[in-house]
């Protein structure tokens, strides 16, 4: 994680406690698609340099839109974490290159944080979604496919008992 993204948003005293990104396999079709419009020109490409500059031309946009969409893949993968400070979460979207959305809830005002894992795939590779509940809303906010969400749920409330502790609450 880019912490120079994030540390212009924290007070003087905040620190980070962790950063939490979504498991890599929950774009895999992503990934996919855009290796195999980047690879395969590859496997034809003797037939497609027959072709001549038309030829060359297919080459080229075929190579050009595989690393845009591996790029845009490994953009929205990155750029969307999960932060814990010592005073708040922040959730980071990366809806696309650029459309992001950052959504900050203060520790003290979190209610319930409880995680769910839907699946044979979530159980076997340990990701699923985190599901937190804040006061004086009805909405909870959802982070999905986040890796461990057992671990992330525990320093979650490890976070808030430190924050009540020092604040003598």
């Amino acid at each position: 994680m880019a912490n120079d993204e994030v540390l212009p948003i924290l007070k003087e005293n905040e620190t980070v406690r962790g950063v939490y990104h979504q498991f890599v396999l929950a774009y895999f079709w992503q990934w996919l698609g855009g290796a195999v419009v980047f690879l395969s020109p590859f496997f034809f490409l003797y037939l497609i340099l027959k072709w001549g500059p038309t030829g060359q031309a297919l080459l080229a946009v075929l190579l050009v839109i595989g690393l845009f969409w591996l790029g845009r893949t490994y953009r929205l993968w990155s750029g969307s974490r999960f932060v814990i400070t010592t005073e708040k979460i922040m959730n980071i979207s990366q809806l696309g290159f650029f459309d992001r959305t950052v959504s900050q809830i203060l520790l003290d005002k979190i209610n319930d944080v409880s995680y769910r894992k839907k699946g044979f795939w979530q159980t076997v590779f340990n990701y699923g979604t985190l599901a937190i509940q804040v006061s004086a809303s009805p909405e909870k906010l959802v982070v999905k496919n986040i890796r461990q969400p057992a671990a992330v749920q525990q320093a979650l409330l490890d976070a808030q008992e430190k924050l009540r502790g020092d604040r003598g609450q």
